[in-house]
């Protein structure tokens, strides 16, 4: 017997010598099988059952990129068991070299990557490591960033690493949800070594208040909350109201806020204090408004870190042809104290047809912390994904700095189908740099997946 994924062909091919029919399991086991990659055979089982019922879940593990260095290795790798489902792995590797080469920058990180994660009957148990070093200007600063998980229902225990903090951190933490019908309630007791170190226990959900119909128009009201007790500091709450309007599909009218008493200990329970509105309209011809404030908290300084506020309209119109799309959107950003952070204005206008999309778009701002002001024109095409064998897109970007007149970044995307995978090869080139964060460089990424 013979089964391949493949479109045409049999690039990727399961043989067997004899199979074997279980209707009441839906499913098939093959004995005395052979695994074959181009006509190569690459594992040699048994013994192998695959569950009819269930779509594969055939993720292809290889990772090859190329940005302030070269990353390459093979993520969620499946380490198959005896008498496991074919594409129901339960154990999987991944081993990853992250940033090795290129010239040393201030920030540059270069690690390596391992973690055996193992996932089966809703209990994950993860074990990882990250040996890492970063250039500081004068020399490299080496750590080892844990990455451990286990979770079985209630219970949750983790230990991770902290880039803010720049250690690591642990937590273990029992929680469960309780569905009451218009009420969800969430309890949960922590003990954690993260911002602070010490106990925490407490409860969030939502409540609904509302949730009424009249014919076509239907009102809802939702109340979500979150509360904290902790043993050596005062109480946190956080907690407000969604309110929605709807109209069929015809339109939609949405108003939230919610407030914070109290400051959090820790990143689990913390919530952002945030009040926003909008609407949106039309069916054909739709448009869409909105407002939204967040006031966003620093755990480690105990204090606010900064506001946010934006701004953001949008147009689309859908024929049979295809969509066309129009949008606005401000961003204005203050620290705890009022003061102006930074701006950030995005003009967007898109055409959509078969899949394919073409993109034209104008960015403008300023960061107190990183450039007095950028302004910049994109322009991106994305084709529909080749539907044949030998079928090929190419997708390209460009990108022009209008204060500076000249290129800003480039790239381009080659996608190269045969009988049963679609190749990717990608390049992107950021020559000015525009974005807070952003630095000049070229990166390179390759990818594979099943058509």
């Amino acid at each position: 017997m013979r089964s391949t994924p493949c479109k045409c062909g049999s690039a990727l091919e399961l043989a067997a010598r004899r199979a074997v029919f279980r209707f009441q399991e839906d499913e098939l086991v093959l004995q005395q099988g052979t695994f074959r990659l181009y006509g190569a055979a690459v594992a040699r089982p048994q013994r192998l059952r695959l569950e009819l019922d269930r779509p594969l879940d055939l993720r292809f593990p290889l990772r090859l990129s190329y940005g302030a260095g070269w990353n390459f290795g093979v993520e969620g790798l499946p380490l198959p068991a005896a008498d496991e489902a074919f594409g129901r792995w339960s154990t999987r590797l991944t081993f990853l070299a992250e940033g090795v080469g290129g010239a040393p920058a201030v920030g540059k990180t270069e690690a390596v990557r391992f973690a055996v994660e193992h996932a089966s009957a809703g209990r994950t148990l993860r074990f990882g490591l990250r040996p890492a070093r970063t250039w500081d200007g004068a020399a490299w600063r080496t750590r080892v960033e844990p990455d451990v998980r286990l979770n079985d229902g209630p219970l949750d225990f983790r230990i991770g690493w902290s880039p803010g903090l720049d250690r690591s951190v642990a937590a273990f933490t029992l929680s469960r949800s309780f569905d009451l019908g218009l009420l969800q309630l969430r309890p949960f007791a922590r003990l954690a070594h993260e911002e602070q170190t010490g106990l925490a226990a407490g409860a969030g959900g939502r409540l609904v208040a509302a949730d009424r119909r009249f014919g076509a128009l239907r009102l809802r009201l939702e109340l979500p909350y979150q509360l904290a007790l902790y043993p050596d500091a005062a109480p946190y709450a956080w907690g407000g109201g969604r309110a929605e309007l709807r109209y069929g599909e015809a339109a939609r009218l949405w108003a939230e806020a919610y407030g914070v008493r109290g400051r959090p200990r820790y990143g689990y329970e913390a919530r952002t204090a945030r009040e926003g509105a909008g609407f949106e309209a039309g069916r054909a011809l739709r448009a869409s408004a909105s407002y939204r404030r967040a006031v966003r908290y620093d755990l480690a300084a105990g204090a606010v870190a900064r506001e946010d506020r934006t701004f953001a309209v949008r147009l689309d119109y859908t024929a049979a042809w295809g969509t066309l799309a129009a949008g606005w959107r401000y961003e204005q950003r203050r620290d705890g104290a009022g003061a102006p952070l930074g701006g950030d204005e995005r003009w967007t206008l898109a055409a959509a047809r078969a899949e394919g999309e073409l993109e034209l778009a104008w960015r403008r701002g300023w960061d107190a912390a990183w450039s007095p002001a950028y302004s910049e024109l994109r322009l991106a095409y994305r084709p529909a994904a080749p539907d044949c064998a030998g079928g090929w897109t190419l997708a390209p970007s460009l990108g022009w700095d209008l204060l500076r007149g000249r290129v800003s970044r480039a790239g381009l995307e080659l996608t190269l189908n045969d009988c049963c995978f679609a190749w990717t090869l990608g390049y992107q080139g950021v020559f000015a740099p525009q974005l807070p964060g952003e630095a000049a460089g070229h990166q390179l990424r390759f990818g594979v997946r099943l058509r």
